[in-house]
């Protein structure tokens, strides 16, 4: 999955600005970062391709889909689904989508984590 550039909506982004909590492409990048004095000091991530989704941490058996920020635990779509659906409580619980996109940690370093994309409650 590509992440398209936040800017210009055209090119694949490459960087993650963490100030501006936008993905840039590369040009954009330079023309956002590299002419303004105040940008320059602004923290920004590489991005780069697919990395393996994690398994689900409740069954153990089924890929990853979901991340609930209450819980702090991965989730399979079936496991969300009686996790959250069977607690009452549960059900306000906000997760977000894995989108399986590494970020990478230090832009000279290709140490990496996923990336959540936050997602609207599934009735």
């Amino acid at each position: 999955m590509k992440i398209q550039c936040d800017v210009c909506q055209a090119a694949a982004a490459e960087v993650v600005c963490c100030t501006e909590e936008a993905a840039l492409c590369g040009g954009c990048d330079l023309i956002n970062h590299a002419g303004n004095t105040m940008a320059t000091n602004h923290q920004r991530l590489p991005l780069s391709a697919a990395a393996l989704r994690p398994r689900c941490d409740t069954c153990q058996e089924t890929l990853g889909w979901f991340f609930c920020l209450e819980d702090r635990v991965v989730l399979c779509r079936q496991c969300d689904i009686s996790t959250h659906k069977s607690r009452p409580f549960g059900s306000g619980h906000h997760r977000l989508l894995l989108t399986n996109v590494k970020v990478g940690l230090d832009p000279k370093q290709s140490t990496t984590t996923i990336k959540f994309t936050q997602f609207s409650q599934m009735n």
